[in-house]
């Protein structure tokens, strides 16, 4: 009688375990498949033709202004009426990253306390149909990490 009740244990667990596989592949094909199509947020909201029409304005000594240049870029190239030097390596790093120019540290951020000098930079315009009006200066380590991620479009800001 023992025999037969682990027999037919056996037989349940293994209707238990095929069904039960049955079951779970088709929705973890599902889950990975759905993981893969959101796996990477930027390609999907980053247009390919994305324009940007931004005026840069740069201080060296963070009072006056010593250099203002115009960009105007049609997805990674920049347009004739570009005036910023390096307009083009400018608009392929707007194409690849168009948040670029919103990142921020945030309070909690530790950063070094190294001063990269006055220079301070404007820019302001539209990248695509978002309004860009943001602040660059070199305070601290993390500004001056986030000014140099920006270089071909703030030069190197320093004389």
């Amino acid at each position: 009688m023992l025999a037969e009740h682990n027999e037919l244990m056996g037989r349940l667990k293994d209707q238990l375990s095929t069904s039960a596989l049955a079951w779970l592949t088709p929705l973890m094909a599902g889950l990975l498949l759905a993981g893969c199509a959101t796996s990477n947020p930027q390609t999907a909201s980053a247009p390919a033709s994305t324009s940007a029409d931004l005026k840069i304005s740069i201080s060296f000594d963070g009072k006056s202004v010593d250099n203002e240049y115009h960009l105007q870029c049609r997805g990674a190239r920049a347009t004739e009426s570009s005036t910023l030097p390096n307009a083009n390596d400018a608009c392929e790093l707007l194409a690849k990253n168009p948040e670029l120019l919103a990142t921020k540290t945030s309070a909690q951020q530790t950063c070094t306390e190294i001063y990269g000098g006055p220079a301070t930079a404007k820019v302001k315009g539209k990248i695509g149909d978002l309004p860009v009006q943001e602040n660059f200066d070199r305070h601290n380590g993390c500004a001056i990490s986030i000014w140099d991620s920006l270089a071909p479009l703030l030069g190197e800001g320093l004389q």
